[in-house]
């Protein structure tokens, strides 16, 4: 199955540079006058990383009430929709759910921003009646859970294909998460059909573990690196939470033995990486040891666009080189303090390492006494970074319409980007005036096509909002420009039917 990379691959590429300067950038909160809430986030950051896993957003409401029901919507003329309700001792870790907590008054709301840069949410009782609540911000974790528990596991590669798949099964009837490096520059057609068998059926990502597996310095880093990439887009069809905005996303990047320097690490933020997974021998010390920064989320590197790198907490099984781990004791301790620290259980794993363990109690024990407990996140690596990159950003601060907005004389021109946007089928187009000036706004198709006259007069200085109606027209990108005398400005938005 070989695929096209879409034209947003290098639309990204071109538009990754400031996009971290200011975490504020990544989101902002609107409280509307009938109490709802739209969340908004900024356009090249959500199609650079597509956030489409679901993001926990925490209300306090009040009165004491129940009954009640969350709904969601992507732009002002959706539908709103109802979000399935889910309840305290429910096993869920990626779904768009609503769980209340009554005793407490609060509302745990996961909904994800999926295709547009709009989020709507609203709280209402059982005859649709908007109940008054408090947005209090994202949640550490998803749904509020304590912790969370990770899994990965390395080199899969053409002689260990009959290796994965037996494994990841017993992974799976856990419900443990797996993030797995491929290996991808040799593999053959029947590897590669075997992959997409194994994230068809659930809880598994895919991770780039280079080309070849080379060992440092890289005598082609853009190959290892970003080719890597490129072979997995071009072989598999990734999950919902990896696609979005007609694209795919790679999150996680696994150190080929553990090896790293300063050209990968350059090179990582060119794709959409995140996470940057190394490997070595750790400490074999029994009781093992806690170690605070493998089981904490590494910070984030606003000059390389990636999170910086970090290790497992324990490596399972009893690799010849060392540093693994067998005994099923220390295991689970570590596991309990990692817990109650509320950080993250990174286990991790190779094939040909634990493949002739499978039936061993420390590693089916283990599995049975991390596994399906309600208040922890199971999850990939990926989506753990890329809800983690949100929550950084995470700010109660609102901007709230029952307040009146002052807004400033404009001092320069000023285009803004449409909102909604990606929109269907009205969006409005906002720009400032520095003075009294001739004004052309007008819709072109990506080629260079008029499609639309929108503005053509004499203008006053100040503030202006147009509406736009794309009726007639198909989806795709198109560009608006605006000429206020002899100044020029142009954008583009995209309309999703």
């Amino acid at each position: 199955m070989i695929k096209q990379l879409s034209f947003l691959s290098a639309f990204i590429l071109l538009n990754i540079n400031s996009i971290h300067s200011q975490n504020e950038a990544r989101l902002s909160i609107n409280r509307q006058i009938d109490g709802s809430y739209v969340f908004v986030t900024q356009q090249q950051f959500h199609l650079r990383y597509g956030l489409a896993f679901p993001l926990t957003f925490k209300f306090y409401f009040s009165p004491e009430v129940t009954g009640l029901n969350a709904k969601v919507k992507h732009s002002s003329t959706d539908s709103w929709e109802t979000i399935p309700e889910k309840h305290p001792g429910d096993i869920y870790n990626d779904e768009e759910a609503v769980r209340f907590d009554y005793n407490e008054q609060y509302a745990f709301i996961s909904a994800s921003f999926n295709y547009c840069d709009s989020l709507f949410i609203k709280i209402c009782d059982d005859a649709d009646n908007n109940i008054e609540s408090n947005y209090e911000g994202i949640t550490k974790y998803y749904d509020n859970r304590q912790a969370a528990v990770t899994i990965t596991a390395d080199d899969w590669l053409n002689g260990y294909n009959d290796l994965f798949p037996p494994l990841l099964n017993i992974f799976r009837s856990y419900g443990l998460y797996v993030t797995v490096g491929i290996t991808t520059k040799y593999l053959g057609s029947s590897v590669w059909d075997e992959i997409q068998n194994q994230l068809n059926l659930g809880s598994i990502e895919v991770a780039s573990h280079s080309r070849t597996h080379p060992f440092i310095p890289y005598s082609d880093p853009y190959g290892e690196v970003l080719g890597s990439v490129t072979d997995i887009k071009r072989n598999l069809k990734l999950p919902k939470y990896f696609n979005a905005n007609n694209e795919e996303y790679v999150y996680v990047w696994i150190a080929p033995s553990g090896e790293y320097d300063a050209t990968i690490d350059s090179l990582l933020g060119l794709s959409t990486y995140l996470a940057v997974r190394l490997y070595e021998n750790l400490p074999t010390d029994t009781p093992r040891a806690y170690i605070y920064g493998d089981s904490t989320f590494s910070s984030w590197n606003s000059d390389k666009n990636h999170f910086e790198p970090f290790l497992p907490t324990v490596e399972i099984g009893a690799p010849e080189w060392g540093g693994g781990d067998t005994s099923l004791s220390t295991l689970n301790d570590l596991y309990d303090t990692v817990i109650v620290k509320g950080g993250i259980y990174h286990l991790m794993w190779h094939p040909q390492v634990i493949f002739d363990d499978q039936d061993k109690d420390y590693l089916l024990n283990h599995l049975s006494y991390i596994s399906f407990h309600s208040d922890l996140w199971y999850v990939n690596l990926g989506p753990l970074y890329l809800y983690h990159i949100i929550y950084e950003a995470n700010s109660p601060a609102v901007t709230d319409a029952h307040e009146p907005v002052i807004k400033p004389s404009p001092g320069s021109y000023k285009l803004e980007q449409n909102y909604p946007n990606p929109f269907n089928p009205y969006t409005t187009i906002h720009f400032e005036l520095k003075e009294n000036v001739f004004v052309n706004v007008t819709i072109y198709s990506m080629l260079g096509e008029r499609i639309a006259a929108l503005v053509n007069d004499y203008m006053e200085k100040g503030v202006h909002e147009i509406n736009f109606d794309t009726a007639g027209l198909s989806s795709g990108s198109y560009i608006y420009q605006l000429k206020a005398g002899k100044e020029v400005f142009t954008k583009k938005m995209t309309l999703l039917k």
